[in-house]
């Protein structure tokens, strides 16, 4: 588990790394002000993000915070043997691993193997797949917005539906840059209610808990709130068993994306070899290149 290793594990999937630190943000400086170690457990090549004040720089000392309560990544157990890209640490490049088992941290990983490597993605939730296509809901920021789904899913290296499916006779609020995709015969044009019969097995979206303050592209609409043709998308709300959002009120939701679960278009391009999978495809990347595309 060295840290080349641990980079080449997740750039194969299509994910970013972190490293032992969080890089250069926040707003005291890491912890008790260590902003000149930041360079030392960090570099350019990881993800950067806000560890929130009051919380440690370390990465897993952060996702201990969040995924049980303490700041001991030892006594964490989704953490157990999960290495990290520690730049600089050790001669022989090893990542730095945890071990709930013994409650014992820095583990040198150049003297373990097959163990889990610490990736990052973007914030994607898996929904559903249908008619070769995988449906994600993905965390956007800002308002709620066509274009704010457009860019969301593409930053993420994903398509996107429209509101309708874009197959005979479901092209109403659909245009060509979307997916096209057939129903399922229960339902066959609107996208929120095709996904609420393949989540929850009921036709009414505003009664699908996964799907709750969802939004996807709706070209052409023309909003209760918007008495002209406006950029708003179209969102669900669960809490209240509503639909019809008007997405220019909202923000920071969840944009419906889409990825193929075929090799059909060569996703991957000149840099990675592709794989089909029931959850979309997935890329392996040559060496120098990543991304969900190897297009970095």
């Amino acid at each position: 588990m060295t840290g080349t290793n641990v980079k080449s594990a997740c750039t194969a999937t299509g994910m970013d790394y972190p490293c032992y630190w969080s890089g250069p943000v926040g707003t005291d400086g890491c912890f008790n002000g260590w902003t000149s170690f930041t360079g030392t457990h960090w570099t350019s090549d990881c993800i950067t993000y806000d560890h929130s004040p009051g919380i440690y720089c370390e990465a897993h000392r952060v996702l201990a915070s969040k995924l049980c309560g303490i700041w001991d990544p030892q006594y964490c157990q989704p953490l157990d043997d999960i290495f990290v890209n520690y730049p600089g640490w050790q001669s022989d490049d090893s990542a730095w691993g945890v071990d709930y088992d013994n409650h014992t941290i820095a583990l040198r990983g150049a003297d373990y193997y097959n163990m889990y490597a610490l990736c990052a993605g973007e914030a994607a939730v898996y929904l559903a797949t249908h008619d070769n296509w995988a449906f994600y809901k993905v965390l956007s920021t800002g308002s709620m917005t066509n274009q704010n789904v457009h860019a969301t899913c593409h930053g993420a290296g994903m398509d996107y539906p429209c509101y309708e499916s874009g197959a005979a006779g479901c092209t109403g609020n659909w245009t060509s840059d979307c997916i096209t995709y057939v129903g399922t015969g229960l339902v066959d044009c609107k996208t929120h209610w095709v996904l609420a019969s393949k989540v929850c097995g009921n036709i009414e979206p505003g009664f699908c808990q996964p799907l709750d303050d969802t939004f996807v592209y709706i070209p052409g609409w023309r909003s209760n709130y918007h008495l002209y043709y406006y950029d708003d998308a179209w969102g669900v709300n669960f809490d209240t068993h509503t639909h019809n959002l008007q997405g220019s009120l909202y923000d920071n939701m969840y944009s419906l994306c889409a990825v193929s679960t075929t090799c059909a278009a060569s996703p991957c391009g000149a840099h990675g070899t592709c794989t089909g999978g029931d959850e979309g495809y997935t890329c392996t990347c040559e060496i120098g290149w990543s991304g969900r595309n190897c297009a970095a």
